[in-house]
This record gives C-alpha cells, structure tokens and sequence, in this order.
C-alpha cells in the first residue's frame, strides 16, 4: 500500500512507499589466499569487485559439477575468490531474512542470509542434505560447521534434488539436518595442522557419506583428506594426500586403546619406510612437508618394544630441525641429551620418568638458551639407570 501526500505551496503530488527497508552494511573478513564468500544482503551492483574490492582479479569461481569462472555474485551461491591479504569488506544492501535454495544430488557451494543461521533454521522438508556435510574453508582447510555465517559460503551434499529454506529464526521443532549421528569421540584421531581425520574405526554403510569431504581447493589451496575423498579410512593402510604448499606440518594425534600405527612419506611413488613415524597415544610432532602424500597404517610390530634403543635422526644432515626416535620397553627415568665434539652438553631434550612405548622428539638445532647452534657435528646420548646409547648428528647450514 502506499499513501498520497498533497504539497499545497508547491501544487504537485508525490507518491512514497507506506514504509521503506533501510540498507544494512555486513563486515566480512577474509583470509589470505583462497576464500568461500557469499552475498549477504540483496546489492545493488554484485559484480564481485564492487562487494570485495580487495579481491585478486578474474578468481570468482562457481560450482555446478565443475568450476566456472564468475562476474557476479547470487543470492544463495558460494563462491570461490582470491585475496592478495588479510582484510575485511564492508557490503551494503536490503536485507534478506529467508531464502530458499535450490540443490541438486551430491556437493552444493552455497551461501547464507543477512543474519547468522542456526541449525534450526536451516529448513530441510525432505531430509536431502547428508548429515556432517555442511564445510566451511578457512587458513588451514575444510572445517565441519553447524551454523552460515553471512558473507562466507559453505558446502553441503545432498541425497538428491530438492530445495532448502534459510531462515534467521528458529523452527518450533527444531530438526538439527547437519550433524552427524555417530561417535566420533571414541575414534582414532590425526590433525595436520588442525585439520581432524579419523581412522581405525567401522562405520555403517549409511554413515559413510557423512564422513566425505567436499571437492579439493583450486590450485594454492590447503587441504588434508584420504584417498576417496573422506576424512574417515575404516582399513589398516590409508592414504593421505596433502595440499599444503610445501609448508611445514604439525601433526597431533590421539590413539586409542594402546594401538600403534606408523605415518610414512610417499616420495616418487614410493613408500619411504626408512623414515617410518611410530604413532601411539597422544602426541605432537613437525614435519617437513617434502611429500604431498603419506601412508597412514597400522603397526604389524609389537605394540611395545622389547628393548632400549636410540635409532639415527632424520633427516640427517639436517636444517635447521631434525627427528630423534627412541624406544622405552618399560617405565624408567629417560636422558637424552646433545653434545658436541668436545663433549659439552649443549641441549637436554629429555629429563623425566616416561612410560614404555615408541618415542619421537624434535630437536631444532639450538643450545640450552635457544641459541642457533653453528655447522658441525654433534652427538645425541640417550641414558637410563643400566643403558646409555649414542648416535651422530650433522648440522649443516
């Protein structure tokens, strides 16, 4: 409806809406490098520039099975875009409070509304999308989510076609259509750089899909999956394929149940089993990413060792950090020290009582005040109350 107002001194009339919807501005922060973004408010100019203007040119991509390049950006699409660096993006536009979208069998690239959306206000009337699915990307990779944000856009599978309603508001029967069902507390876990995959566990066939992982990033992305696309492996031997710009890894893991599992580099299509990583409870190492693949397997050795031992480094020559693995067959007090030539102590890496198992501990080249220690050789000397090993070590810069 609208209402007539009559300026007499000036003899016209004007007609104005009964009420008007005021712009809204929505900050959006964006990583370096590759991002998922979304249109947050209804635009008046959605040429990708406009909304981001510090994107990196001609890197607006869809998806529809493959990866279109883009000029505009659409309500309810996520797309892919590229940042030269860190920043923030103010949109303004109308608001949009509910949005129906239109999905189709398998990955979708979507995005949300003005305001954030909660599990109970993503409305899924046929139950299409498969629980777990719903992903955002940040700075380390895919990261499961359970609520859209606005600006960012999330990936979501789907059983089959169909559409999905968002909306700001909660549903009086909440239906929580995104998480998954199944424990994944009592799984074996491993993180690369806090991207979380599961292994050693049995699943039904039903759940298997909520444990797959969206198509890989473009080019210059960071991405950590097994072999198949899933973040899950349900066999003794896995594969994990990296995308991570040959940056180092930090890799954490969390074994239950006493397992043992080794992690070994694929390099040139080979398995390096000489740089085996012995794997068994919780523990954090850094790894130099000289492989984009890894084998990831359970241990066919005994779950404990049966004597003391103090195997070479790896790598060795090394810079500026290097692997010393050792092994505990029983609870005792651990030394494991560095000398140089002269036989000065110049780090203790270890001083403590440690339970038996497989034992891995970084050394990053410096002295006991952190110092960069110069070229040269050096020995690692591992002691208990009866045993006392040494190996050598070439520093080289």
């Amino acid at each position: 409806a609208a209402r007539t107002i009559v300026d007499q001194s000036a003899l016209f009339i004007t007609t104005r809406p009964a009420f008007e919807i005021n712009e809204t501005t929505i900050t959006v922060s964006n990583y370096f490098g590759w991002n998922i973004v979304g249109l947050p408010v209804d635009a008046n100019d959605a040429n990708y520039l406009s909304i981001f203007p510090n994107a990196i040119n001609n890197t607006l991509y869809s998806y529809d099975g493959s990866y279109t390049q883009e000029e505009n950006l659409a309500l309810g699409t996520g797309y892919w875009l590229r940042f030269s660096e860190q920043g923030e993006n103010q949109i303004v536009g109308l608001p949009i409070n509910s949005l129906s979208i239109a999905i189709h069998e398998g990955w979708n690239l979507i995005s949300g509304i003005t305001s954030t959306v909660e599990a109970g206000g993503i409305i899924d009337p046929s139950g299409l999308i498969v629980p777990g699915t719903m992903y955002n990307y940040n700075e380390n990779g895919y990261a499961n989510v359970s609520i859209l944000e606005p600006g960012i856009g999330y990936w979501i599978r789907s059983f089959g076609e169909g559409t999905i309603i968002l909306q700001s508001s909660r549903t009086s029967k909440v239906n929580d259509p995104v998480s998954i069902t199944s424990d994944m507390e009592t799984m074996n876990k491993i993180r690369f750089n806090g991207a979380e995959l599961y292994f050693g566990a049995t699943i039904t066939e039903n759940e298997q899909l909520s444990y797959s992982l969206p198509p890989k990033p473009p080019v210059g992305g960071k991405d950590i999956r097994f072999l198949g696309d899933t973040k899950l492996c349900t066999s003794d031997d896995c594969l994990i394929e990296v995308m991570n710009d040959k940056q180092p890894l930090v890799v954490e893991c969390d074994i239950k149940d006493g397992e043992v599992w080794e992690l070994s580099p694929v390099i040139a299509s080979e398995m390096k089993w000489s740089e085996v990583i012995p794997l068994t409870g919780q523990k954090q190492i850094t790894l130099a990413a000289h492989s984009d693949q890894w084998i990831l397997r359970k241990s066919t050795s005994l779950q404990t060792p049966t004597v003391f031992a103090l195997h070479s480094n790896y790598p060795n020559p090394f810079n500026p950090a290097t692997r010393i693995l050792y092994d505990v067959p029983q609870e005792t007090h651990i030394r494991l020290t560095v000398y140089d030539l002269l036989g000065r102590e110049v780090s203790t890496l270890v001083n403590q009582i440690e339970q038996p198992g497989f034992k891995t501990i970084i050394w990053n080249g410096r002295d006991h005040s952190g110092r960069p220690l110069s070229s040269g050789i050096y020995i690692s000397r591992l002691e208990t109350k009866t045993f006392s090993f040494s190996k050598k070590m070439l520093l080289l810069k």
